[in-house]
């Protein structure tokens, strides 16, 4: 079974398509950015220290910088878990919370991808607090 690191590696690249339908409030003939794990990695290392974002106005920002109109939200949420669980198997391994990917400036208690990840969500959660608090 691959690590999270190497599905986070290994990804298709990101992609712009045109929406041939209606989905999740997009509207058909959009151009719609399928991001990859490394989109959505340097986008998140680019945001400042204590800065938080939701995944909504992250999507927004990610499709106008890749020349789309939308984000679509699955692939997204897809690929944020795989930086999620990317980052904490790289904490596990050693690295310290300042080498890896800070996933809690874009990923909140309220974001449903909480419940899927592997590890204790707590520890998102407690990362979030500190840098706000910091």
């Amino acid at each position: 079974m691959k690590t999270w690191r190497e599905k986070f590696q290994n990804a298709k690249p990101y992609q712009v398509k045109e929406l041939h339908t209606d989905f999740a409030g997009m509207k058909r003939g959009q151009m719609m950015l399928l991001p990859d794990a490394q989109v959505i990695d340097a986008y998140i290392r680019g945001l400042d220290f204590g800065y938080t974002e939701d995944i909504k106005t992250m999507r927004t920002k990610l499709a106008k910088k890749h020349q789309a109109e939308v984000s679509c939200p699955v692939v997204t949420g897809i690929q944020l878990r795989v930086v999620a669980e990317a980052a904490f198997e790289a904490f596990q391994s050693g690295s310290s919370i300042d080498e890896i990917t800070p996933v809690w400036r874009v990923i909140d208690e309220k974001v449903p991808l909480l419940k899927k990840i592997t590890f204790d969500p707590q520890f998102i959660l407690e990362q979030r607090t500190r840098e706000q608090q910091a």
